[in-house]
């Protein structure tokens, strides 16, 4: 029996090794965190490197220690999510989508999680969406600027008259 328990417990290291090495290299992070917000153990080193360790803060505190807006919007419709009263797909609706750490901009996204009856935890999914957001900014420029030009092109005289009285 000894001996079957010492391979079991291999097996449940080797495999515990293999998520570790898949949530450590992987370029989203991913954790999850029960009704009071507590946040599994089990996390990919991405959000620790965005948002640093939780250290045992729900999940809303640790996260409004990089953006206080986006943690108090967190906690309040967390505890809606959980509430058995509200239908979840308005609840869900609630829970705010995107936040700053300063450098970065990050995309938040939530997957329900089951216990047959009702949901039992959520799993975030964070992405790093600054470079998305700042080609979406360049394109805005752009544009601005095509329709200056063609504004230009169309009524050179008008164009002038309001560029000198601008």
């Amino acid at each position: 029996l000894g001996d079957e328990v010492e391979a079991r417990a291999r097996e449940l290291a080797a495999r515990h090794q293999s998520l570790r090495r898949v949530l450590d290299n992987v370029s989203q992070g991913f954790l999850a965190a029960d009704r009071e917000g507590h946040v599994d153990a089990e996390r990919s080193a991405e959000i620790d490197r965005w948002l640093g360790p939780p250290q045992g803060r729900p999940l809303w505190t640790w996260f409004a220690a990089t953006d206080a807006v986006f943690g108090r919007a967190l906690e309040a419709a967390w505890m809606c999510v959980f509430d058995p009263d509200l239908p979840i797909e308005c609840s869900w609706e609630m829970l705010p989508r995107e936040l700053s750490t300063g450098a970065a901009t990050l995309r938040v996204e939530y997957r329900p999680v089951r216990d047959g009856e009702g949901l039992a935890a959520v799993i975030l999914v964070v992405s790093d969406v600054t470079a998305e957001r700042e080609h979406a900014r360049g394109e805005e420029r752009q544009t601005e600027l095509a329709v200056v030009v063609l504004h230009f092109v169309r009524d050179r005289q008008g164009f002038t008259q309001y560029f000198s009285e601008a």
